[in-house]
């Protein structure tokens, strides 16, 4: 029995800035994640050994009970095969807390 070996990295920041009192905040976050064995186990191209991501957003807090954000992401994946893979997307958010 062997198992698949993984090294990770991740990198959270948030800044709440000084408009309306911290309700105005941006983050960003970085992760890499790295395999120097897993092509033993797959088969050729279907799995990665190295992955990154990033994202970036901002935050709006109008009321304590409702948020609005915009945030943008960022993944890179090298397979197995040597190919890579890349994937943009953006995301709205709009979040009512009633409780």
């Amino acid at each position: 029995m062997e198992t698949v070996d993984w090294k990770s990295l991740l990198l959270n920041l948030q800044y709440y800035t000084p408009i309306l009192d911290g309700a105005v905040w941006i983050n960003g976050l970085y992760s890499v994640v790295t395999s120097d064995n897993i092509g033993l186990f797959a088969k050729r191209g279907n799995a990665f050994f190295n992955e990154k991501y990033g994202s970036v957003g901002l935050f709006v807090d109008p009321t304590p009970s409702f948020r609005i954000g915009a945030e943008g992401q960022w993944t890179r994946q090298q397979m197995t095969d040597n190919s890579v893979r890349v994937n943009r997307r953006a995301q709205l958010t709009f979040v009512y807390m009633f409780l």
